[in-house]
């Protein structure tokens, strides 16, 4: 995620929560249609009757959620020339 000094720290976390939420329903709706062809391959032969692998980790993400607040890592600002104007090696947020 880039910030470009257009966005408060709230807007970056709305952002961040509202992709994670989108990648969960996504996941689910996976996982729902799985289980629906789950029936489709039964039988005799290599792979019948085993589970669909797990979904890769999501990957790319900026923050790491602990018990009560959140960890920002390498956080850059730049502006519009590309010069970093601030840069913060780790941030930590209240939740």
């Amino acid at each position: 995620m880039i910030i470009n000094g257009t966005k408060n720290p709230e807007q970056i976390l709305r952002e961040y929560f509202e992709r994670e939420a989108a990648a969960r329903r996504r996941a689910a709706d996976d996982e729902k249609r799985r289980r629906r062809n789950d029936g489709a391959g039964g039988g005799v032969g290599a792979g019948a009757g085993n589970p669909p692998p797990p979904p890769p980790p999501p990957t790319g993400t900026v923050a790491s959620p602990t018990i009560d607040h959140l960890i920002l890592r390498d956080l850059r600002c730049v502006d519009a020339d590309g010069t970093v104007f601030e840069q913060y090696p780790e941030l930590h947020l209240a939740r």
